[in-house]
């Protein structure tokens, strides 16, 4: 009579045996995991022919990869210079409300007149006259 010895890495998909309170293929999935993370920290899944064969494609992903970091890098820049020039803008609307309003206040009749009072220049008593020129008179 032959012993027939099943691989646990085999295909099969439900094993309903417990041992120790887990199934076989719990723990299956855990060997295979340890297995699969050793491959990938010692290096050896770098040296076989498939892995070089797609070379050109892992390099493309790292060159999307560096482009999508540089792309964020841009975009926080954009964004940083978009804040400041709309609080320079808040700041200049701000200044602009308050230099029209002194401006405004500056040049109401009333203050001008205090002014030029100041300075010896007097409101006339005499209203304005209209002043008409005949048409002959003026030469071209």
């Amino acid at each position: 009579m032959k012993v027939v010895r099943k691989n646990i890495f085999s295909n099969q998909k439900n094993i309903n045996r417990n041992v120790g309170g887990k199934t076989f293929a719990k723990k299956r999935k855990r060997v295979k995991r340890r297995l699969y993370l050793r491959y990938i920290l010692d290096g050896s899944f770098l040296a076989k022919d498939s892995t070089l064969s797609h070379a050109p494609y892992f390099f493309y992903i790292l060159i999307l990869a560096f482009i999508y970091i540089a792309n964020n890098y841009y975009v926080d820049r954009i964004k940083f210079n978009i804040d400041t020039i709309k609080t320079e803008l808040i700041e200049l609307r701000y200044e602009y409300i308050t230099v029209k309003a002194e401006v405004m206040q500056f040049t109401k009749s009333t203050n001008l007149s205090g002014l030029l009072k100041e300075m010896g220049v007097k409101p006339s008593k005499t209203p304005p006259t209209k002043v008409i020129v005949p048409k002959a008179s003026i030469k071209n």
